[in-house]
């Protein structure tokens, strides 16, 4: 027993540092997560500094050192194997149920798959924005920019979240809008936000903006989703300023602030604080366009996995990895939502506030809106600290002076049956929740005329 316990205590010695230098050769420490660090650098070096001890030390501590070092190794090469065997994830769960009870069929692909199948068929499908990394971004005058919005004139793939993935045609500048509306003497209501604002998870006609279009036909969308507070200044600077709105309705999310965090990490987004900052991104489209392009094909390559590549993965620790960047995740946004609140807001105000002054400048009026989070009318939802935040957020916003439309107690007061507002626990407002809400905002919007 104890020769054989020393072999796989050898093997494991060799494979631990086997790996490592994998990763070494071919992963740089700026890419890696605290996870994988730990795992394979700083675990391997200890494992070895533990090796060269346990030859001076007493027989049975050695023993006792081997089975713990081994048995970690295999606790998480099994950790691993569960999730590789994992069923579908509950977010499919949830939209294969939400299908079932609509009567819908359930579209199984991923994004991916949907791609590449259009693409073998000859329809060309986007994934939407694509982001900026530190090490990839398109150059406009030779100066590093942030995408606002994605890839022009194609047919975007926004989501799935009840049954079938929905699509919309894009606009000239990437955003989600008929090509007319970009006449400036037409703009009369010009929308901000995230991917609720967007179109997310609706048919356009049915999307909260779709529906603000039936009594209001010019109107313009720049929503995109995924984006916070400052990405949210910068297309409004990039895009929407010159085009003078009489109305400017920005939707504020429950998120925001969270996202704020870290579009204050990105120095491009920074430079939208500045007054005089702009990238003239509305006048390099074929730039950003031609990024899209070299991205989109990036992903798709870079998720054909082969035999190789999972078995790499899972050496890797890959999905392991994953869970605890996920959890570690969490528990950074729930730091953030606690220390970051005070230092969020005043930035929060100054963006509100430069909004604010551009929509005096030509006598157009600024409606803030207010979206709640799904926990606060879903009790199966998972629960968001930045629901505190609501009370600071709406104090900030009658400083300034701002219209205001508080979407909270619409949905606290709903007659009907809170769950049919939202189609699950893990999707945007069904077509319910959005003409509440749009019906919501052109109350408002009447006030004003």
């Amino acid at each position: 027993m104890k020769k054989y316990l020393n072999i796989l205590y050898i093997l494991s010695v060799c494979g631990t540092f086997f790996v490592s230098g994998y990763v070494l050769i071919n992963f740089s420490f700026h890419n890696l997560t605290t996870f994988q660090l730990l795992t394979f650098f700083i675990a391997p070096t200890l494992y070895f500094l533990v090796s060269i001890l346990s030859v001076v030390i007493d027989k049975t501590i050695r023993l006792l050192l081997q089975i713990n070092i081994v048995a970690l190794i295999l606790s998480a090469y099994c950790t691993e194997l569960y999730f590789v065997l994992q069923p579908a994830s509950h977010h499919d769960t949830e939209i294969k149920e939400t299908a079932a009870k609509l009567n819908l069929k359930m579209d199984e692909r991923t994004r991916k798959e949907v791609i590449i199948e259009a693409q073998n068929n000859g329809v060309y499908l986007t994934f939407g924005r694509h982001k900026a990394t530190d090490t990839n971004f398109p150059l406009v005058k030779n100066i590093s920019v942030y995408p606002l919005a994605g890839q022009s004139n194609t047919l975007r793939l926004v989501c799935n979240e009840y049954g079938p993935w929905l699509t919309y045609l894009s606009d000239k500048h990437g955003f989600n809008n008929r090509e007319a509306v970009w006449d400036k003497d037409q703009v009369k209501i010009l929308a901000l936000g995230d991917s609720y604002v967007e179109g997310y998870c609706s048919p356009n006609p049915k999307t909260i903006i779709g529906k603000i279009l039936d009594n209001y036909p010019n109107t313009i969308n720049l929503g995109i989703a995924g984006t916070g507070p400052l990405a949210q200044l910068a297309t409004f600077i990039e895009y929407g300023q010159q085009l003078s709105p009489k109305i400017v309705i920005w939707f504020y999310s429950e998120y925001d602030l969270a996202d704020l965090n870290y579009e204050l990490k990105d120095k491009r987004l920074n430079q939208y604080l500045s007054s005089s900052f702009s990238a003239e991104l509305i006048n390099n489209q074929k730039i950003i366009d031609q990024f899209s392009i070299i991205e989109r094909r990036r992903l798709l390559i870079r998720n054909k996995l082969t035999r190789v590549q999972h078995l790499k993965n899972f050496i890797l620790l890959q999905k392991t990895n994953a869970a605890v960047n996920k959890s570690q995740s969490n528990i950074e946004l729930r730091d953030i939502l606690v220390s970051g609140l005070s230092k969020n807001l005043i930035v929060y105000k100054k963006i509100i506030k430069r909004v604010k002054k551009i929509v005096n400048s030509w006598d157009g009026h600024l409606v803030l809106v207010y979206l709640p989070a799904k926990s606060r009318y879903l009790d199966e939802a998972r629960q968001y600290p930045g629901l505190k935040m609501r009370p600071h957020i709406l104090q900030t916003w009658r400083n300034l002076g701002v219209k205001i439309v508080d979407l909270v107690p619409v949905f606290k007061n709903y007659n009907g049956e809170k769950s049919e507002l939202v189609h699950n626990a893990v999707s945007h407002f069904s077509e319910n929740g959005n003409a509440l809400v749009a019906n919501t905002v052109l109350s408002t919007l009447e006030k004003l005329k």
